[in-house]
């Protein structure tokens, strides 16, 4: 199985870049599970912050710890 994170930068961050790479590699491994297969990837949201505000406040995401 192969590991993959999406990394969260400290600072300006687009929430579509982190949402739409989660969502287009969420679909292709739920696609290749439905095929009879085994997972293929773990996917991972992960940063050197806890949390990161977006548009102006109303999206904040809270990747994993990468220091972990």
């Amino acid at each position: 199985m192969k590991q993959v994170t999406i990394v969260v930068p400290n600072g300006y961050a687009n929430l579509s870049s982190i949402t739409g790479s989660l969502e287009i590699l969420s679909r292709a491994n739920t696609y290749w599970q439905r095929a009879g297969n085994r997972p293929m990837m773990e996917i991972r949201i992960a940063g050197f912050i806890s949390e990161l505000k977006l548009a102006d406040g109303f999206f904040s995401v809270h990747p994993a710890d990468i220091m972990k």
